[in-house]
């Protein structure tokens, strides 16, 4: 009996994890989605921002929750208009943060930058419990840019239609396991958008 119920225990935990990251994976996606749309439909950039926060772990900040924002044309006169409320991916899920997994500086992979936005460099005032923020703004051709390590919003070239920035969607247990040079490669359960920054669409990797 006990053999049988620790057995249906990992099974039942299996199962939850894995249906915890196909619900991610869908969050994900529709948001990339809506932000793309969003830009295009309003003529004007649109933020599509991942909030680090200390929701989900005891031991190190995460990725958990994405907002799409319409940030103000200009700061002083303006405020930066949520599209909706944060929302916060499912229990156990996060992006994945090492800087051998994130690629959202600049569009040759080079990692996270070293000081991303913080609670105090958006106005409004995003969640209470982020911080930091990493941002994918869609122009309004629905192009990409992301921030560089000095914060200076990085374009692609104009006739390359092969740069690609990348996020990964993975179960929280398993990729803190691993340490700070984690990578979702060495995984069993994942999903990895690459993102073509030419033209905002995407393609989905799951093992």
């Amino acid at each position: 009996m006990g053999v049988l119920t620790t057995l249906s225990m990992a099974a039942f935990s299996s199962l939850m994890t894995a249906n915890h990251l196909n619900e991610a994976t869908a969050i994900v996606q529709g948001q990339l989605e809506l932000a793309r749309q969003t830009a295009k439909t309003l003529n004007r950039s649109v933020q599509l921002r991942l909030y680090q926060d200390q929701n989900n772990t005891s031991t190190a900040p995460s990725i958990d929750s994405l907002q799409i924002v319409v940030p103000a044309e200009n700061s002083t006169t303006e405020s930066d208009e949520p599209i909706e409320k944060p929302i916060l991916l499912p229990q156990s899920t996060i992006i994945a943060d090492s800087t051998n997994d994130l690629s959202l500086t600049s569009f040759s992979n080079s990692g996270p930058p070293s000081n991303p936005p913080t609670s105090n460099s958006f106005n409004p005032l995003p969640p209470a419990n982020f911080i930091y923020c990493y941002i994918l703004t869609f122009s309004t051709t629905g192009a990409i840019t992301t921030p560089n390590t000095s914060g200076n919003p990085v374009s692609p070239a104009p006739n390359d239609s092969t740069v690609y920035c990348s996020l990964s969607v993975v179960p929280q247990k398993p990729y803190r396991a691993q340490g700070s040079s984690a990578k979702v490669g060495g995984m069993q359960n994942y999903a990895t958008f690459y993102l073509n920054s030419i033209n905002g669409t995407y393609s989905v990797t799951r093992p």
